[in-house]
């Protein structure tokens, strides 16, 4: 009986906010690490830190907010990243003549700049949500 009164106070204090505030903060915390992680990465190593934060938890509204907004500066950056590094390679191929200029792979480096430039710019456009949002989370949960 003692059991089942200690684990529905648990309960009920939880869902009025004063049991679970630490894993509110935890969420928040990492989510603001793995977007700051992200960030200072290489360009080499920036792609592969995207499903990081995609699967922060986030069981706040303010969390999955933030989260969102940074995954569409993050998502759309990575790509561009990819990108620019397909083009630095197939480049490469054609300045040690593996890849003749006239294939359709060469012949596709014009756009696929033009691609990886629009991704970026899609990217850098969503940054300052993200940002004001991490810093509203900051402030929330005295990060």
């Amino acid at each position: 009986m003692k059991r089942a009164l200690l684990l529905a106070f648990c309960l009920l204090a939880c869902g009025k906010g004063s049991g679970c505030d630490h894993d509110r903060r935890a969420d928040a915390m990492l989510l603001v690490g793995r977007v700051d992680q992200f960030r200072r990465a290489d360009n080499a190593t920036k792609p592969s830190l995207v499903d990081a934060i995609r699967t922060t938890p986030c069981n706040e509204d303010d969390i999955c907010a933030a989260r969102t907004a940074c995954l569409a500066f993050a998502e759309p950056t990575a790509k561009a990243l990819v990108t620019k590094h397909e083009v630095e390679v197939s480049l490469g191929a054609i300045e040690h003549g593996t890849l003749a200029k006239d294939t359709p792979e060469a012949q596709s480096l014009p756009s696929k700049v033009d691609a990886a430039e629009a991704l970026l710019k899609e990217g850098q456009s969503k940054l300052d949500a993200c940002d004001s949002l991490l810093l509203d989370l900051k402030r929330t949960y005295r990060l």
